[in-house]
């Protein structure tokens, strides 16, 4: 990272101090070694319900996380709006572990006597309803699309639009041994583009697809830090699709506190992947073992 001791700061903004409180004064700017293999950076922003949250100048990042936490807008979902995710049912049928409603639910008050299955947050715990086979939920970008793939000569770039993808024959092969044991979902940024624009090169059908892009955060989401929020973006929608299924994710982005939450449940099976390399063969094959058991 390049520290510019001489540069102004922009009216309004404030510039933390680092972990070892040493002042970053001025621009930080990604400065990845040349030569070097692609680098991947995330931009957090964050709206915040009030002019000033009031952090320090002299706060450390973790401080300043810490004092903006309670007015970041984005982890408390409009009371007004259903959840992306939920559908329309009878009132007698009505799901109690719910805790999102819409509109003409909004002066029905919550059952708590009911008994709730226990899981991460108030989301029901993986494995606890039947279904004939389980999910599993591909990333494109990093696992199917590699950054850097050591066997080049594997992949075909397609140009889509300003894109470049690298697909490979093998992951057609792999993927339609996957589909016999798995139902196969989309769980990209790509959304339902991926049917589009990836599926068909993959010899795939039409799959469903996880929204991330409309996910609003539920009060009995699994918690997590304001700073973890865009490495966890994933993680409570997977959950909520899943709604109690078994299932396995396939991702180069997979954080430590999903794996931490996951490691309790028999019903959960999270499958790393390199983004240089993606998907490999080991991949498939742990995959295949995993959702044999159970059947």
């Amino acid at each position: 990272m390049r520290r510019d001791q001489g540069a102004q700061r922009p009216l309004g903004r404030l510039v933390p101090r680092s972990e070892d409180e040493e002042p970053l004064v001025g621009a930080v700017q990604p400065c990845p070694p040349a030569g070097d293999r692609p680098h991947r950076y995330e931009i957090t922003v964050l709206a915040l319900d009030v002019p000033d949250a009031g952090v320090p100048a002299t706060a450390s990042p973790a401080l300043a996380s810490f004092t903006m936490g309670p007015h970041v807008d984005r982890l408390r979902p409009p009371d007004r709006h259903r959840h992306p995710l939920t559908r329309a049912m009878p009132a007698g049928d009505a799901d109690p572990r719910c805790a999102v409603a819409g509109p003409e639910d909004s002066a029905r008050p919550m059952r708590h006597d009911l008994p709730m299955t226990w899981g991460i947050g108030g989301i029901p715990r993986p494995g606890v309803r039947p279904s004939a086979k389980p999910v599993l939920y591909l990333d494109i970008d990093g696992v199917l699309n590699p950054e850097a793939p050591s066997h080049p000569e594997e992949f075909t770039e397609h140009r889509i639009g300003r894109m470049t993808v690298r697909l490979s024959s093998r992951h057609v092969e792999w993927l339609a041994e996957l589909g016999k044991c798995y139902e196969l979902v989309w769980a990209s940024t790509w959304e339902e583009h991926a049917n589009t624009y990836i599926g068909p090169l993959l010899g795939l059908p039409q799959l469903p697809y996880v929204a991330l892009a409309a996910y609003r955060y539920r009060p009995d989401d699994p918690k997590l830090p304001v700073t973890q929020l865009p490495r966890m973006r994933k993680w409570a929608p997977i959950l909520r699709h899943a709604d109690g299924r078994r299932f396995a994710w396939l991702d180069d982005v997979i954080p430590f506190r999903a794996r931490r939450q996951a490691w309790p449940h028999r019903g959960i099976r999270l499958v790393p992947v390199a983004p240089a390399d993606g998907l490999r063969r080991r991949h498939v094959d742990a995959l295949l073992a995993w959702g044999g058991q159970g059947r």
